[in-house]
């Protein structure tokens, strides 16, 4: 019993405040590494700026690189990389005139250099109009569930389907309704009632 006292007199006495009025509860999401990103932060000039006079070593001295940095938006959560975000920004376009259907991005590089921040700035930057399924090599090779497994679903989660429907709408006032009997079509003695409206 001794010990339950030492455990008790360990916990600090925690004071709770009950917030008055009804705030409307934040939808929260789950924090991560990547959580910090809102986007790829390209400015649409950037294809106005001629890539091909910049030269990266002269840094900020050289105008054009500077008007070249400036297309970038800091806030946006990724720093650098301004080449590979460039080629992100052409990708994200292509997929919102709907030229990449049925293709996708591959990403490569050595850890750390920014590869899933660069998906989930594009995933951020296309928001709801594609689907984007993040998937880790490791729950692709685990030993419980097969690969072949894992990846239809997968793939099942990125399915995007439109549903439209069509609907024949009659405008009009109704000057006669007919009624009209035919022999049932699966046979037997009943007879089937059918009321046209005439207009």
């Amino acid at each position: 019993m001794a010990a339950m006292g030492v455990v008790k007199d360990c916990v600090p006495d925690i004071n709770t405040i009950k917030a008055e009025g009804t705030a409307p509860k934040a939808f929260k999401e789950k924090i991560s590494v990547h959580s910090h990103i809102k986007g790829l932060g390209v400015n649409p000039s950037i294809f106005e700026v001629d890539t091909a006079l910049i030269n990266p070593s002269s840094g900020a001295t050289d105008p054009k690189y500077q008007e070249y940095i400036d297309c970038f938006d800091v806030g946006c959560g990724l720093v650098g990389q301004y080449r590979a975000r460039e080629a992100a920004q052409l990708a994200v376009d292509m997929i919102k005139e709907k030229k990449m259907a049925g293709r996708a991005l591959l990403f490569a590089g050595p850890s750390g250099s920014g590869k899933t921040a660069l998906a989930m700035a594009i995933a951020k930057e296309l928001n709801t109009a594609a689907p984007f399924t993040i998937l880790s090599s490791t729950e692709v090779f685990s030993t419980e569930v097969k690969k072949t497994e894992v990846l239809n679903e997968a793939f099942r989660k990125s399915i995007h389907i439109i549903l439209k429907e069509e609907k024949q709408v009659y405008e009009g006032e109704v000057t006669e309704l007919v009624a009209e009997e035919t022999e049932n079509p699966s046979g037997g003695f009943g007879t089937v009632r059918d009321i046209n409206p005439y207009m």
